[in-house]
């Protein structure tokens, strides 16, 4: 990338050069997804830094630079993960403030022994685990040791095991901020894979009473639908979803819903046929219901082969939304192909297959804290399921959706929404530097600006400069238009299956009834 879309990094030393030493993949890996560098350095040597993190060292820090000191190195093989609750107005990022995290290291570390003035940022019970102290220094029990070799940076910011690199992550944060991008907003969004517009109704799911729901308690709902159900569409269904489409929205769920068709892909010509056929079904299916569907995949079953990826970004998709970023590598969710690199899970848009974004998403039953970590990395927070999510009512939803408002402002939307804001912007002076993870993008330039250094967050193409007059909205496309291709038929195997999973669902409401009511105690004759 030209070296003129980035900014100078910050200079930060690693006090003693011993740390430094013991830990090189971790601090490459900062290095890689922040614009800082690191330097070893021993106890009093502070010239030419921007800031300082020290391990171990009890001597006061040098006055005038911002210090993290780490009171001991993380123990991985630490105790059963406990409670760890960040205090509100710590001067903590917002997204953070009263977030109960839970760390396996902390579980055993010893507390921080506080003298002199100093803020509490995160607590173990009563004991005090980081804390703020004069001006811009901080302690935190522990630094994060160093990264195995499989490792990647998320691996050490997720549930259970987060608050030696929270800290100094957040700590790095502000040492650098000046050379920050500007992420994207707080994107959010629940996805419900399978119903279509046959009916006002989906199994469990009533669409006027989720839209309205969503609109009192302030979510929005993407309704995953296939392809191949695009047949027909109800005039009630669709007119529900045209009244209300700040509440509720479509996205593509497969082509014909035939087991884990994308999984089954092995060839990237035949996959961008596929896509082809998808998206002409998608289009004849927004004809018919004068309504816009999300060019987003989220595949059946989770299932996604590299072919498919490579297909779908050929065929014209802009996105897919899935659990893992690279499904077709075996391994945990992080678990990616050789030469991957540290920041897989971490950055604010994952891509794959050459440039495929993908919008990472999680059950509704996955652990509720990894929600404040995603939005603290910038990330879009998904929460997807089925009908059967809504057999007890929609306080499912109405909790998720207060967790997530309660993390600060958030831009619920679409798919399509949420797949383009994935960008990141910078400013100097009258010029705006818009970094893309999108393939298609809407880009609001304040007044002011008068020419667009347009880049790709994983390189692909070199800068662009394009004159741009602020203020306004500038529409940017990176090779995502619809080609034509064949047509391909169903199977008849694939019609059917698809016409029995319906009908199960559907019915699934009766059955649900007919066995509450046999579970009903019956009064006794007489």
């Amino acid at each position: 990338m030209d070296a003129s879309t980035r900014a100078a990094p910050a200079v930060v030393g690693i006090v003693p050069a011993a740390a430094f030493a013991a830990r090189p993949r971790l601090l490459a890996a900062l290095e890689c997804a922040l614009p800082v560098r690191f330097e070893p350095r021993e106890p009093g040597d502070a010239d030419g830094l921007d800031g300082l993190v020290r391990v171990g060292v009890e001597a006061p820090p040098p006055p005038g630079r911002p210090c993290l000191d780490a009171a001991a190195d993380e123990r991985p093989d630490g105790g059963r993960p406990v409670p760890v609750r960040l205090e509100p107005g710590a001067g903590l990022d917002a997204r953070l403030c009263g977030a109960t995290l839970t760390d396996g290291p902390a579980a055993t570390v010893a507390p921080l022994r506080l003298t002199g003035p100093a803020m509490p940022m995160a607590r173990r019970g009563d004991d005090v685990l980081w804390a703020r102290g004069v001006g811009r220094c901080e302690r935190v029990a522990m630094a994060p040791c160093e990264l195995a070799a499989h490792e990647t940076l998320r691996h050490r910011l997720v549930p259970g095991r987060c608050l030696g690199l929270l800290a100094l992550v957040h700590f790095l944060r502000g040492v650098c901020s000046g050379a920050l991008w500007s992420p994207p907003p707080l994107r959010a969004a629940f996805i419900l894979d399978d119903p279509n517009l046959h009916w006002p109704t989906y199994g469990h799911v009533d669409f006027a009473e989720l839209a309205g729901d969503a609109e009192r308690h302030g979510y929005h709902v993407a309704m995953a639908t296939t392809p191949l159900d695009g047949w027909f569409a109800h005039p009630r269904a669709c007119g529900v979803f045209r009244r209300h489409d700040r509440r509720l929205s479509l996205l593509v769920h497969g082509r014909l819903h035939h087991g884990p068709e994308l999984g089954r892909l092995r060839d990237p010509a035949a996959a961008t046929s596929w896509a082809h056929d998808a998206l002409h079904r998608v289009a004849r299916l927004e004809r018919r219901a004068g309504l816009r569907i999300a060019r987003v995949m989220a595949p059946p079953h989770e299932r996604l082969s590299e072919a498919a990826a490579v297909g779908l970004m050929a065929g014209g998709f802009e996105a897919v939304t899935m659990s893992r970023p690279y499904p077709w590598v075996e391994g945990d969710w992080l678990a990616q192909p050789a030469g991957g690199g540290p920041l897989v899970g971490w950055e604010t848009t994952d891509q794959v297959a050459g440039g495929l974004p993908v919008l990472l998403r999680n059950g509704f039953d996955h652990p509720r804290e990894d929600l404040v970590l995603r939005a603290f990395l910038d990330q879009p927070l998904v929460l997807y399921g089925h009908q059967q999510e809504l057999a007890g009512g929609l306080d499912r939803l109405r909790e998720a959706a207060a967790q997530i408002n309660a993390l600060g402002p958030v831009r619920w939307g679409s798919m399509e929404c949420l797949a383009r804001r994935s960008f990141d912007t910078r400013r100097d002076g009258a010029r705006m530097f818009v970094r893309l993870s999108a393939r298609c993008a809407r880009v609001e330039v304040p007044d002011g600006v008068r020419e667009l250094v347009v880049s790709h967050s994983a390189g692909a193409w070199e800068p662009r400069a394009v004159p741009f007059e602020g203020p306004g909205v500038a529409e940017l496309s990176i090779g995502a238009r619809m080609p034509p291709g064949d047509r391909l038929r169903a199977p008849v195997a694939a019609i059917v299956r698809r016409i029995v999973t319906e009908g199960r669902d559907r019915i699934a409401p009766l059955r649900a009834a007919g066995t509450r009511a046999l579970a009903r105690p019956r009064p006794r004759p007489g």
